[in-house]
């Protein structure tokens, strides 16, 4: 019906019948009676791709004529083509309402994100569509624990996503105490939180009694042992992700009830994804006002199951230089400047992450490895750590410098290399994907 034109149809024989309440009078217009959430999509990924580089001024000298054209790309060109200085990656067509975002960056070069109101709602509504499919009902009381401010997109994304659920929810934020957070759940019965896995964890080893039915997680893994001491406290009953996206790209990906660990069903008709060299590159037909066509998001990725009508992938960590941790994006380079402040040269080093558990308590740790050539130093272990704290932008908006001091470890020794190859990676994350 819909490819020869017929946007609405009713069941066989009830065209007429209508339903109690339904105006008939002519005294409401089409626009009053629905919700506008975004245009029918027509073309194929490819061909939309193909058709927006002609309103994209970074594309312009580039000769486009079929989709391998497009060159892959990563988040350093959306640092060297910032949108308050020019507009070499916006669509010159669009003329919609719009949100900025940030992701990541260093201080002097932070990422800013372009997304047009309609395509955000529309976001907001296919991830509701996903949260209802996994048990979320309109009876649940819902604690949105994403990071909130700072351009952060998270907590306005879900915020919108639950509207659309129906469900009564406390949009608090993820830098709240863990005591207003408790007082909460207890005064209201919260049945369901939304949060990074690091924020959560922090609550539960404050408070290990309470009760919360489900959790949605997103932006860091959330390791099998972590959510094991979760269900084990809490007595949760289910734990999800609440989508896999990034700020720069969008949604890539949900979870269904077929999805074990990291695993994601990809959003298929919104998002082409390609795999090269392990790593997702992405296409998003849905990002308009700022086109995401063909790129780099850094993570590893592996395919497990593709069909006609359903690509499942498994998330396998971050192939790139950055550490989601502690409810923040460390980024090497960040760690690079502020190693090289603390002894005013330039030294070697290594970042080794691990998972910590005490008791009912578990958290991540992180170790700075210093080469045994610079151990003889008149530089404390504390200033190195507050010269970290000081240049990782993101650390100082998410977390405390005490919670930070307590978490992070100055060492001097013989740096880890590969079993496999023998290099000797700057960064050695033992978190186990779950």
């Amino acid at each position: 019906l819909e490819n020869v034109g017929i946007k609405r149809f009713t069941k066989p024989g009830e065209m007429l019948s209508g339903l109690d309440g339904s105006p008939h009078d002519g005294d409401y217009s089409l626009l009053e009676l629905t919700k506008v959430i975004c245009k029918e999509f027509k073309v194929t990924t490819e061909e939309f791709a193909i058709k927006i580089t002609k309103s994209v001024p970074f594309y312009d000298k580039l000769s486009i004529k079929q989709f391998k054209d497009i060159p892959v790309i990563s988040g350093d060109v959306i640092s060297e083509f910032p949108i308050h200085k020019t507009n070499k990656l916006l669509n010159s067509n669009f003329n919609g309402s719009k949100f900025v975002f940030s992701t990541g960056g260093t201080t002097g070069s932070p990422k800013y994100c372009l997304y047009g109101t309609d395509e955000f709602n529309y976001i907001a509504k296919i991830l509701s569509e996903s949260y209802i499919k996994l048990g979320l009902k309109k009876t649940d009381v819902v604690l949105n624990l994403f990071m909130a401010g700072n351009l952060w997109s998270s907590f306005s994304a879900v915020q919108k996503a639950l509207e659309y659920c129906n469900v009564t929810q406390l949009p608090l934020g993820g830098l709240a105490s863990s005591e207003e957070v408790a007082k909460l759940i207890d005064r209201f019965n919260v049945s369901v939180i939304f949060g990074l896995p690091s924020t959560i964890l922090s609550i539960m080893n404050d408070f290990p009694n309470l009760k919360v039915k489900s959790i949605f997680y997103a932006g860091e893994n959330f390791s099998k042992s972590s959510q094991e001491i979760i269900k084990k406290n809490w007595q949760t009953k289910d734990i999800h992700s609440a989508g896999y996206a990034t700020v720069d790209v969008g949604p890539i990906g949900y979870q269904d009830n077929t999805c074990v660990g990291s695993e994601h069903i990809l959003f298929k008709d919104i998002v082409h994804l390609e795999v090269i060299d392990k790593e997702a590159v992405v296409t998003s037909k849905i990002r308009e006002a700022m086109p995401i066509l063909r790129y780099r998001t850094g993570d590893k990725v592996e395919i497990i199951n593709e069909s006609e009508d359903k690509i499942k992938f498994k998330l396998l960590g971050r192939i790139d230089q950055r550490i989601n941790i502690w409810s923040s994006r460390v980024e090497l380079s960040e760690l690079e400047i502020a190693i090289t402040k603390s002894f005013n040269k330039k030294v070697e080093f290594q970042i080794s992450i691990k998972e910590d558990r005490q008791a009912h308590k578990v958290f991540d740790k992180m170790n700075v490895i210093i080469g045994e050539s610079d151990l003889n130093n008149s530089i404390s272990d504390g200033q190195i750590i507050q010269n970290i704290y000081e240049y990782c932008i993101d650390l100082n908006k998410t977390i405390s410098f005490e919670e930070f001091n307590s978490k992070v470890d100055i060492t001097y020794g013989i740096f880890t290399a590969s079993d496999k190859t023998g290099k000797v990676k700057k960064i050695i994350d033992s978190r186990k994907i779950n």
